[in-house]
């Protein structure tokens, strides 16, 4: 929706405030459910925490597949009021929903802007809300799983960045033999330069992780590199040298277009093939991200099967970065003329 010659920092400013305009005016009235992002179950256990039926809520978050899990809670965290009552002494599985609520409700606290945008005392609400989901999450002991590895790394990343802590959860993760697309996505995330690693690190990450699974959502992981790429490369750099080169590969470079079309062709062979039952978060995941990276190439022909699939709510992360709120797939469409 903005293209790349401004201040890389400024580009920044006006995709937050767009995210802003965008995801107020979408998410207003019935279009509040587009927190939920498509996972099942989330209005639902809004309701129940509500009226703090943890009992409910519970059990509206048992019965889905560990990807589901966590994007359960992070439509839950959204579709909660902000600083709300949390349950007191969460054992369990209502344990790591409170963690993940506590992750939500600190980034919603953050914002989506630099650091220097955030003010002191939202830097503290969101340290306290990290903080105390670490705790929750390290209290688990052998009950942790992949979802609270996610939480975790999510955590960590936004309170002290440690390394070491990463490669605990790692571990866990490796140990609990569960695929949830969260623990790559989150670890990608940790390592991506606007956070806690480079550019060539977050590559490495992403690249391993699609070469040891046969899930069809583990290979788009590379596309959520680049999508990251994108935003740091384009949006928060003041390097103009660097921006212009950054354009000429994402915007023109045949190389990269070629790269798009192999990782596209070979994310729609193992879907096809059925091999592996993606979970609804996988699925969407794997669409909403090569979806964005094509769109930013602009190759709207494969973009429009996956434009089909995603449904009526974009995800946040990544096509916030680009301006477009949960509830604007059909602003999109027309932008690309697919409407």
């Amino acid at each position: 929706m903005f293209e790349t010659f401004l201040p890389g920092a400024l580009i920044f400013v006006v995709a937050v405030i767009l995210r802003t305009i965008f995801g107020l005016f979408f998410l207003a009235g019935k279009n509040r459910a587009a927190f939920a992002e498509g996972q099942p179950g989330v209005t639902e256990a809004a309701k129940a925490f509500r009226r703090k039926d943890w009992k409910a809520v519970e059990a509206l978050y048992a019965d889905r597949s560990p990807s589901d899990r966590y994007h359960f809670l992070q439509g839950l965290a959204l579709a909660t009021k902000l600083d709300g009552l949390l349950p007191a002494k969460p054992q369990g599985a209502l344990a790591v929903i409170t963690a993940g609520i506590c992750v939500g409700w600190a980034w919603r606290h953050r914002g989506g802007g630099l650091g220097a945008s955030v003010s002191d005392k939202a830097a503290l609400k969101m340290s306290t809300l990290l903080s105390r989901a670490l705790a929750l999450v390290e209290d688990l002991g052998s009950e942790a799983d992949s979802v609270s590895v996610a939480i975790a790394i999510r955590a960590e990343m936004g309170l002290e960045g440690n390394f070491a802590a990463l490669q605990r959860q790692l571990s866990i993760a490796e140990h609990a033999s569960e695929q949830n697309i969260f623990v790559p996505r989150n670890h990608i995330m940790f390592v991506a330069p606007k956070w806690r690693g480079s550019i060539d690190e977050m590559f490495d990450v992403a690249r391993d992780y699609a070469s040891r699974s046969s899930n069809p959502a583990w290979m788009v992981l590379p596309a959520m590199a680049h999508a990251e790429a994108i935003l740091f490369r384009l949006s928060m750099n003041d390097d103009a040298a660097d921006r212009r080169v950054a354009h000429e590969f994402y915007v023109e470079s045949d190389a990269y277009k070629l790269e798009l079309e192999t990782i596209d062709d070979a994310f729609w062979k193992a879907r096809n093939k059925g091999d592996v039952r993606m979970a609804i978060a996988e699925q969407l995941f794997a669409h909403n991200m090569l979806g964005y990276v094509l769109y930013r190439r602009r190759m709207y022909g494969r973009l429009a099967r996956h434009l089909d699939a995603i449904g009526p709510d974009l995800m946040e992360i990544p096509w916030a970065y680009s301006g477009y709120g949960r509830g604007s797939i059909a602003a999109l469409r027309r932008e690309v003329g697919l409407s």
